[in-house]
């Protein structure tokens, strides 16, 4: 199928802000898709009874008892700045069996919502591209961010996401060498990079290697 640029245009802007029933359509592509980079990101937090987790940008929220089915007592809050995500993750959770405490939460895609030290875990999968400011976004995290806790920051190569026809201008793409100059701009610590690759379905439907990196931040 040929995709016109009106429309490879139109899909950039779904995945950078999820809006509407199209947001919605894509929003479940995108949960689909990304399912290994979501649960190997929440398994390297490795996340233990009874803690705070964060995630930004959680989308529909449909993984969220899959990545946490292993622990008992957590509380989980989840920030978006899409209000059609928001409320999807708000009907997605109604059917959750578990001993979650769940909140959700809207904010501007700069500042968090939190006090200080509020957080043992947080983590992050394909949002990075679209932080408009990511020195401040990451000494949020760093304020946010308990003594001894970590973040998970999940992305696709630069190289992969190069090829892909609908990454336009609404993406800041890096490469290793770019994520670690930011990093290291931040007061947050790195503690591992990790590399993978994958086969899975493109967001227009074809068959893809991916590459993609999670980088593990501590205070």
């Amino acid at each position: 199928m040929k995709f016109s640029k009106e429309d490879l245009l139109a899909l950039e802007s779904q995945l950078s802000h999820p809006t509407g029933t199209k947001g919605i359509s894509v929003a479940e592509n995108m949960a689909t898709s990304n399912l290994s980079m979501i649960t190997t990101s929440f398994e390297s937090l490795n996340i233990q009874d009874k803690e705070t987790v964060l995630e930004i940008g959680h989308g529909n929220a449909s993984h969220v008892q899959k990545v946490l089915q292993k622990v008992k007592g957590v509380s989980f809050t989840g920030l978006e700045i899409s209000k059609t995500m928001h409320k999807e993750a708000l009907k997605n959770i109604v059917s959750l069996k578990n001993d979650l405490e769940l909140t959700f939460k809207l904010y501007n895609g700069v500042n968090f919502p939190f006090e200080n030290n509020s957080f043992d875990k947080i983590a992050s999968i394909n949002t990075l591209y679209f932080w408009k400011q990511p020195k401040v976004i990451l000494n949020e995290l760093y304020r946010i961010l308990k003594s001894k806790g970590k973040i998970a920051l999940c992305y696709a190569d630069k190289d992969f996401m190069e090829t892909l026809p609908f990454v336009g201008s609404k993406f800041r793409l890096y490469d290793k060498e770019e994520i670690l100059k930011l990093i290291n701009s931040s007061p947050l610590q790195l503690a591992s990079f990790k590399s993978f690759e994958e086969t899975v379905k493109n967001k227009l439907g074809e068959i893809v290697q991916r590459n993609y990196n999670i980088i593990v931040l501590n205070k």
